[in-house]
């Protein structure tokens, strides 16, 4: 009976060894044989705020102004609301 507990002792300690030589042997080769993956945040995000300030920019740039549209597209525009909201309200 006590030769059994102790094999059974024994046999804990050997498959405990053998499992951290195997993760030693693992970090070892992770951390000789393979390329660290570094990623720089900062200015990643940086260039990312940037970029939509720039866009931001540009677009308030290029948005029409009420000035510049002209009385043919108000029409336009009125006449088009106008036919929606009785097509709407003929529906209901």
């Amino acid at each position: 009976m006590l030769y059994n507990f102790f094999l059974f002792i024994l046999n804990i300690i050997v498959y405990i060894v053998i499992i951290y030589i195997f993760h030693y042997l693992w970090e070892y080769l992770k951390n000789n044989y393979s390329q660290k993956k570094t990623k720089d945040v900062y200015n990643f995000q940086k260039n990312k705020y940037e970029q939509i300030v720039e866009s931001i920019q540009q677009g308030q740039s290029q948005q029409p102004t009420s000035e510049s549209l002209q009385n043919e597209d108000i029409e336009k525009l009125n006449n088009e609301l106008e036919s929606y909201v009785n097509a709407e309200l003929a529906s209901d």
